[in-house]
């Protein structure tokens, strides 16, 4: 039995690894995620699962460590307190990393986080103040748990929400299908002359013959926990308030106003409106807690580089997808595309509604970043952005700007083929003509070189980013509307939900600021803007509201058309024929053989490809190596490029710099790879 002596040795230990892990790991992750609770909704953790996460963050690290310290103990005692001196000293080290980094990085900051190391241990082992200090400490991880659990964004998820169903008659009740799909600008889909590019996405452009298109759709704020609670609310946000997208902050929405007559099939992604008591909130998403914890790794992981951007936990949500399961499911797939899990139970719940009016609910974080699908479905691996610096602002040379637009507008034509297949699956059940369909986005995302992404961190919208993150696609299909209209009134995202309850001839018992799209057109041209003022981490409140005229916008989101960035060519080739920076470059290299070139046009160059060894191509594994990049030895920033792949040339690009080399990106499309090994080839192009 041990002694009480070893066991108060035991427990200081462990005190001391708590109070330096409190500070180091447990300190900046209950912040981050309590600033972001969108992360645990979108991993479908909620309740104690909340409690559960932070007790592991605080108590996980450093019990560890300790039962290292225990082993190395039972294994060689003397060793036990160099060990510990290590671990106090690392851990120290850790806390500068992130502390100073955003003042130095490099070499600078390894220095200075190692001397912050090595004098943190010298302290800890030569004076008895720095050993009682650390004691003292232990308490601190204990209080950042305390306020996690009681003051942040998240202690929300711990309790559930319990808000009960409107008790409003429907009047002429129909299945009601919405779906948001997220950073979804209209010039995406939309050419130069005001119409759907059906070449391009022709479900879209299916759905715009047989339902109303409100071309001049707004949103009102470029951050999702604004504009999804004010679409599922018809209100404004609310200036300097910090939004929550809970039930209990929006207790009055489109699922408790049709919640007492209608059954609910709801899939939120990072919303939580409809209440726990009316709503399933599984995600299904496998594995939440598992993939939570993934999260924080990464997470910490970039916090304690040297170099580089700090993760952002909201970025890296990406939605599950999986291989079409045709035996489980209730329809026939198509068997050629990968469906997103969250759309898949869309579908099979909309299959499975009996005879009571439904609303099937689905907000998908499609196109979103990160952009990693082509339009078969097929997916590849490459970087969430190239070009983009620090406060998302893209890089002011054009062609990484261009290839980030060319990869959304690929992800574009996923969401087009998702389109179709819902359309299909409600003809095949006899319910398309009968059913109220909304298909909208949430807000959209700018590709303009020294611009913003998304307005974050910006007190005032450039004319150019306002018209990419306003405008967005906005579709209403009435119940046995029979042929599509094109109307260009001031529509509003607030005005979604009073269209709905306008269909539906159910009264919203309150007061709202949109207004019916079928209704009489509004008299101003105005349109309203929150803006989205977001620390590193989560947003911090709602920014001041910017009134934008609509009229002068106009003009800016044609000139962004579809079609003035993959020019009309009439072949299979569009998506891949911009070649980043593509205003000088000659596509028409595109789809030529090598050797059909003439002579001294093409001149074969040293690149280094990155991840070389993807290029072996498994059929049945679903991805394809499609983003080529790698660096280039010889040739300066600026060079025209074309690349060749398995002797034909697929892209033409201009290299540029990344971090001081000279670098190149392309996309290639995946009927272009043959099974087993490809070849690929740079060309300097004269």
């Amino acid at each position: 039995m041990p002694s009480v002596t070893a066991v108060r040795r035991e427990l200081r230990a462990f005190a001391e690894l708590l109070a330096l892990c409190g500070f180091c790991v447990a300190l900046p992750l209950l912040e981050i995620f309590g600033r972001t609770p969108e992360q645990f909704v979108f991993r479908d953790v909620q309740g104690f699962d909340v409690v559960e996460f932070g007790l592991a963050v605080v108590l996980v690290p450093p019990l560890v460590l300790w039962a290292l310290e225990a082993v190395v103990g039972l294994l060689a005692p003397r060793l036990r307190p160099p060990v510990h001196l290590v671990f106090v000293g690392v851990l120290v080290a850790g806390f500068v990393i992130q502390t100073a980094r955003p003042l130095v990085t490099g070499p600078l900051l390894l220095v200075l986080a190692s001397v912050a190391g090595v004098g943190a241990a010298l302290v800890y082992s030569r004076t008895r103040a720095g050993r009682l200090w650390l004691g003292y400490a232990a308490f601190a991880p204990l209080l950042f748990l305390g306020l996690f659990l009681t003051t942040s964004q998240a202690s929300e998820l711990i309790t559930g929400e319990q808000v009960a169903a409107l008790d409003v008659p429907v009047g002429s009740p129909a299945p009601v299908v919405m779906v948001v799909f997220d950073e979804f600008p209209l010039e995406s889909i939309m050419t130069s002359n005001g119409e759907i590019d059906g070449e391009l996405f022709p479900n879209f452009a299916r759905l715009a013959d047989d339902a109303h298109w409100f071309r001049n759709a707004t949103a009102v704020s470029g951050y999702t926990w604004n504009s999804v609670p004010s679409m599922l609310t018809g209100m404004m946000p609310v200036t300097d308030e910090t939004p929550l997208a809970f039930a209990d902050d929006h207790p009055d929405n489109l699922f408790t106003l049709l919640g007492g007559t209608y059954e609910l099939d709801v899939h939120e992604s990072i919303t939580r409106l409809c209440p726990t008591n009316l709503c399933e909130t599984s995600t299904g998403l496998p594995g939440g807690r598992r993939e939570l914890v993934g999260d924080a790794v990464d997470i910490m992981s970039s916090r304690l580089s040297f170099t580089g951007d700090w993760e952002n936990p909201v970025a890296g949500l990406a939605e599950s997808v999986e291989a079409a399961d045709t035996e489980a499911s209730a329809r026939e797939y198509d068997a050629d595309l990968r469906l997103p899990v969250r759309f898949a139970q869309l579908l099979d719940g909309i299959a499975a509604t009996g005879d009571a009016p439904a609303l099937h609910y689905l907000h998908l974080l499609f196109p979103h970043v990160p952009h990693r699908f082509l339009p078969s479905g097929e997916s590849y691996e490459a970087p969430a952005f190239v070009g983009l610096g620090p406060d998302d602002v893209w890089t002011d040379d054009p062609t990484p700007v261009d290839l980030a637009r060319q990869r959304h507008l690929l992800q574009v034509g996923y969401v087009d083929a998702l389109l179709g297949d819902l359309i299909s699956t409600l003809e095949d059940l006899g319910t398309y003509d009968e059913s109220l369909l909304v298909v909208t986005g949430d807000h959209g995302i700018s590709f303009r070189p020294s611009t913003t992404l998304r307005g974050f961190r910006v007190d005032v919208l450039d004319d150019g980013s306002a018209a990419d993150l306003m405008w967005v696609p906005l579709f209403v299909k009435e119940p046995h509307q029979t042929s599509g209209t094109v109307s260009d009134t001031n529509v509003l995202l607030v005005d979604v939900l009073p269209t709905i309850a306008d269909v539906l001839d159910a009264e919203v018992p309150w007061d709202v600021d949109g207004q019916s799209m079928l209704g009489p057109a509004r008299r101003t041209t105005t349109k309203p803007y929150f803006g989205s003022p977001a620390s590193k981490y989560g947003v911090v409140g709602t920014g001041p509201r910017a009134d934008v005229d609509g009229p002068s916008l106009w003009p800016l989101v044609l000139d962004r058309g579809v079609d003035r960035f993959l020019p009309l060519t009439g072949d299979d080739d569009r998506f891949w024929r911009i070649g980043p920076g593509s205003s000088s470059i000659d596509t028409s290299l595109v789809g030529r053989t090598v050797d059909d070139v003439p002579d001294g046009v093409l001149v074969p160059t040293q690149a280094d490809l990155l991840e070389p060894g993807d290029l072996v191509v498994d059929p049945t594994s679903g991805t394809v190596p499609a983003f080529v990049h790698g660096t280039l030895d010889e040739l300066p920033a600026g060079t025209e490029l074309a690349i060749a792949v398995n002797g034909v040339l697929r892209a033409v690009t201009r290299s540029f710099d990344d971090e001081g080399a000279s670098a190149f990106a392309v996309m290639v499309g995946d009927e272009h790879f043959e099974p087993g090994p490809n070849s690929i080839t740079v060309y300097a192009v004269r």
